[in-house]
């Protein structure tokens, strides 16, 4: 008889959970796994004993990583191939996938905010940052006062800063003496909490430094290891070693330089702001939206204000899209604004107000005192007509305008108030070509855009009464 038959023959349970088994049963399984076991506790036990090689794969690939990595930070001239972008490098140690559970549950170093919290993480540690906008904007002003207020570890804007940071400012174009004095003057205007000397600025050589040169890189490397810089801000890019057009792979190979900083530095947590100029179309010159964490856009909306538009904000969903509006303070720094009125909620506010403080108005004296071509003030009369806002009492005979809040306004007739619509255009028939014609249809356009249907607004661009009548009419 078979010796492993003979062993089991007597054997009635599973070893491990005490369930029946036939002698064949307890045969079989035997087989396989040199005892008595029913198939639950045959599986169970294959499945813990794959997860145990795999942590030992796991294990083993994670210390061979960290060798490759303290060799590559030792080795000397330093490699850029051996960056850790470098796809083929990094597959050179094989491939490693674990289960989600098992992947969040790892505790990873660089996952802290500098700007923003846990959960909503404008500028996270390591993160690539581009500043952008027309020249003379107000990009350099904003992010010194952005940097001070990192060192300080007071909030900006209404965002904020969980600790102090290290800043490092590198500006590479302009006359140094020019830049000193607006740092002295950001200097003795601060008022926030104390920096205690963590802004620092590159003085030589002034306006030279690259990423496009390795010994430059090895440099900069050098001081951020030694200040312990946790942020650096530098710009513009066309003067840092950028040269190129700007397409994705360009930009890449960029940042792949930028990287090298880090990576040479050894602080992998170091984030970077760049400043970029923006192009003619308005936008950053170069493909930077598919490739940096955060670009912010600056623009400038009139004397002494400017829009910080969150064009992107990769780990922040809740300010992606958002902009803040702010008005110049004394400092060298800025506050917080209400974004100043759109020409047509401009026209529709100074309608309204000159229609209640003038109660029975003719057109005549509504247009004389409103700013704007006849053409588009008669667009936001009939919108304002269509919406209750403004009453025309006056029937066929002409304009006798009421503001619906005044109180002193005759009441109409309710066939009169059904027919409002109808009565509101006085100098033409339904069917009659004419002013009074497009003026019905422009109403009836306005009516759709601003209750049925509005468009998507341009997040730069907003107010309230804006529809497709205030395209192209600032005339």
């Amino acid at each position: 008889m078979d010796p492993l038959r003979e062993q089991v023959s007597g054997v009635a349970a599973c070893a491990i959970c005490g369930d029946r088994l036939t002698p064949y049963e307890a045969y079989e399984l035997a087989k396989d796994v040199g005892v008595a076991l029913c198939s639950p506790c045959v599986r169970s036990s294959d499945r813990r004993r794959r997860e145990a090689d795999r942590k030992r794969r796991a294990i083993d690939m994670h210390e061979q990583r960290l060798d490759a990595l303290l060799s590559d930070v030792s080795s000397e001239p330093h490699d850029l191939s051996k960056r850790s972008g470098d796809n083929g490098a990094e597959l050179a140690a094989g491939i490693l996938i674990v289960t989600a559970a098992e992947f969040a549950a790892f505790a990873e170093h660089g996952a802290d905010p500098i700007v923003g919290t846990a959960d909503s993480q404008l500028i996270a540690e390591g993160a690539d940052v581009v500043v952008y906008g027309d020249g003379g904007v107000g990009k350099t002003t904003l992010t010194i006062d952005l940097g001070y207020h990192l060192a300080a570890g007071d909030d900006w804007q209404g965002i904020a800063i969980p600790r102090p940071v290290r800043v490092l400012l590198v500006e590479n174009e302009g006359p140094r003496p020019l830049f000193r004095r607006k740092v002295a003057r950001k200097e003795l205007s601060w008022a926030g909490s104390p920096t205690e000397g963590r802004v620092f600025v590159l003085e030589e050589p002034w306006a030279m430094f690259s990423f496009a040169h390795e010994e430059h890189r090895q440099l900069l490397a050098d001081k951020v290891a030694e200040l312990e810089v946790d942020l650096a801000i530098i710009g513009p890019i066309t003067a840092t070693g950028m040269d190129a057009p700007g397409t994705i792979a360009e930009v890449r190979s960029f940042t792949h330089l930028v990287d090298d900083v880090r990576a040479l530095s050894g602080r992998t947590t170091l984030a970077i702001i760049l400043i970029h100029h923006e192009n003619r179309a308005g936008k950053p010159s170069g493909s930077w939206e598919g490739v940096c964490d955060t670009l912010i856009h600056v623009t400038q909306q009139g004397h002494g204000r400017i829009r910080v538009f969150f064009q992107k904000a990769k780990w922040a969903s809740d300010l992606h899209l958002t902009k803040l509006d702010l008005v110049w303070a004394e400092g060298d720094t800025f506050a917080r604004t209400e974004a100043e009125a759109s020409r047509p909620e401009r026209t529709w506010d100074s309608i309204a107000d000159y229609v209640l403080a003038h109660g029975g108005t003719a057109w005549g004296p509504v247009r004389q005192t409103v700013s704007g071509t006849d053409g588009y003030l008669q667009q936001r009369r009939d919108a304002m007509l269509a919406d209750g806002v403004l009453i025309n009492a006056g029937g066929k005979g002409g304009f006798r305008l009421w503001h619906r809040d005044d109180p002193a306004r005759p009441p109409l007739p309710e066939s009169r108030a059904e027919d409002r619509t109808d009565s509101a255009f006085p100098h033409a028939p339904p069917d009659v070509e004419g002013e009074g014609a497009s003026c019905g249809g422009a109403v009836r356009k306005d009516r759709t855009a601003r209750t049925d249907a509005p468009a998507t607004p341009d997040p730069e661009r907003t107010g309230p009464h804006n529809g497709p009548h205030d395209e192209g009419q600032d005339g």
